[in-house]
């Protein structure tokens, strides 16, 4: 195969490998979670009242949080207050959600937080593949009691006592909520670890085949056969176990 073929493609290959990887989300503590609910649930008043100071603007307009405000409850928790979601939203409010989804990777698991009174689960939360903490009623003094959790909503719940009646009014829940939020606090996650791992390893063995491709193709093909195995991890498409597998299935090779 002539060398014009493939060898000036290479150094596009590793740019390639290197921009997926400065995409993926970074490793975050396990403290670190993102209040999702819809525009006026009641998040920066939740916010404030776990951390017992005014840390974030609080108003009853709906769409006043257009940032995200990172809230340090202590103990290596930290809670980052984010824009909700809107049905008709502007364009600066558009601007605030799409920034709050380009960043919610930085967050660990989502705290969802449904507005007791008006109980609507936030099309956000149902929608993102990150793992939910907990359910969060707010509001809790302006209704009889907490409306029950539709099928869909418990089935993201890690366990049946993740779901917490609260009040910012009357402190109702707060404890509670502030307890299970505190025994978070040191679990580490990484949520792009197993991409992570691969793209590296593809990375540094398409690396060493451009030093390689100067010297022999041989060599070079040795090093893109290991960056190919790298990424063929990743859809599962090659397995040299799962291959040894079905060879030890179906032949005696003992014989």
């Amino acid at each position: 195969v002539p060398a014009a073929w493939w060898r000036d493609a290479l150094p596009g290959f590793v740019a390639r490998i290197d921009r997926l990887l400065a995409s993926l989300p970074a490793a975050a503590p396990g403290g670190e979670l993102l209040l999702l609910g819809r525009a006026n649930a009641g998040k920066s008043s939740l916010a404030n009242a776990l951390a017992g100071r005014d840390e974030v603007l609080v108003a009853d307009v709906a769409g006043t949080t257009r940032d995200l405000l990172r809230v340090d409850l202590g103990g290596g928790v930290h809670l980052w207050d984010a824009p909700g979601d809107l049905d008709a939203p502007a364009d600066a409010d558009a601007a605030a959600l799409a920034l709050r989804d380009r960043l919610a990777g930085r967050a660990s698991a989502l705290v969802v937080v449904i507005d007791a009174a008006d109980p609507v689960v936030p099309a956000s939360a149902l929608a993102s593949p990150q793992p939910w903490f907990a359910v969060v009623f707010t509001k809790v003094d302006l209704v009889a009691e907490p409306p029950p959790l539709a099928a869909a909503v418990r089935g993201r719940l890690p366990a049946p006592d993740r779901c917490f009646p609260t009040s910012a009014h009357t402190g109702a829940g707060l404890a509670d909520l502030r307890a299970a939020l505190r025994r978070c606090g040191h679990n580490g996650v990484d949520p792009g670890g197993p991409l992570r791992a691969a793209l590296q390893g593809a990375g540094e063995a398409l690396r060493r085949a451009v030093d390689a491709a100067s010297l022999a193709p041989e060599l070079c093909a040795v090093d893109l056969h290991a960056a190919l195995r790298c990424l063929d991890g990743i859809g599962g498409t090659h397995d040299p176990e799962q291959l040894l597998d079905r060879i030890y299935g179906r032949f005696c090779l003992g014989k």
